[in-house]
């Protein structure tokens, strides 16, 4: 039967080995035995170190495996949006122009709306006038050699015009244009044309004016019809500038 003592002195300590009785110094073993110890410790650690690499690997791949998917998810639902479905496995830069160009198309539309609706503004506007002008202004502006008041009307796309003898509404929508309004007032004084009033409405796309006007009356041989096309000349001219493509 054998006894081991060791003693932890530092570099130069001893162990004592007892075999079969007898007892004596061995260096040896206790440089071997602290080897081992230190060997086995460096090992664990290496273990450690590799374990939180390949977790921190780990959580990447998830982390870049998550993003990926909803990525993916997301261009499927912009893909569902589109009005032409194209093949599931479309390229992704391919389902971007075509949202891209969707866009614009939808941005048009709008636009066009816009204007659809504000033309109807025009005429609903348009027919108010009138209807307040037939109970309160037209009366004084009848001759008594001419036939009883009718309003005539004439309409376009963008000018619309309404003619009861000498006095006239003018109704026009127009995209924003500079100096509109002034070279439409240049057009009544080349005319001869009073202006009673005008109202203006706009918004960033479009303006839409309605000028009370009135024939020069002071020919009294002058008949409705004259005055009608008197009016009509001036209505086209002013139709021809609103749809003129200078700005």
């Amino acid at each position: 039967m054998g006894l081991v003592e060791g003693s932890d002195g530092g570099a130069k300590g001893t162990t004592l080995v007892a075999v079969g009785g007898g007892m004596k110094r061995n260096k040896r073993t206790l440089v071997t035995m602290n080897g081992d110890m230190k060997k086995e410790s460096g090992v664990e650690d290496k273990k450690e170190i590799k374990d939180l690499q390949l977790c921190g690997h780990s959580k990447h791949l998830w982390t870049e495996r998550q993003r990926r998917k909803k990525m993916q998810i997301m261009f499927q639902d912009l893909q569902a949006l589109l009005p032409c479905h194209s093949s599931p496995k479309e390229h992704l830069a391919t389902i971007v122009d075509e949202a891209i160009a969707y866009v614009k198309t939808l941005e048009e539309t709008i636009q066009e709306l816009e204007n659809q609706k504000l033309e109807k503004l025009c005429v609903s506007s348009s027919t108010a006038e009138l209807d307040t002008a037939s109970r309160s202004r037209i009366a004084p502006f009848c001759f008594t050699r001419l036939s009883p008041p009718v309003f005539q009307t004439w309409t376009s796309p963008n000018v619309s015009l309404d003619v009861c003898g000498a006095d006239a509404y003018i109704t026009i929508c127009s995209s924003k244009k500079s100096q509109l309004i002034t070279r439409i007032c240049f057009v009544m004084e080349k005319y001869k044309i009073n202006i009673i009033s005008i109202k203006i409405y706009s918004d960033k796309y479009r303006s839409m004016f309605i000028f009370h006007v009135q024939a020069n009356a002071h020919d009294e041989v002058l008949t409705a019809s004259c005055y009608e096309e008197l009016l009509k000349k001036a209505a086209l001219e002013i139709l021809l500038l609103v749809n003129s493509k200078s700005s």
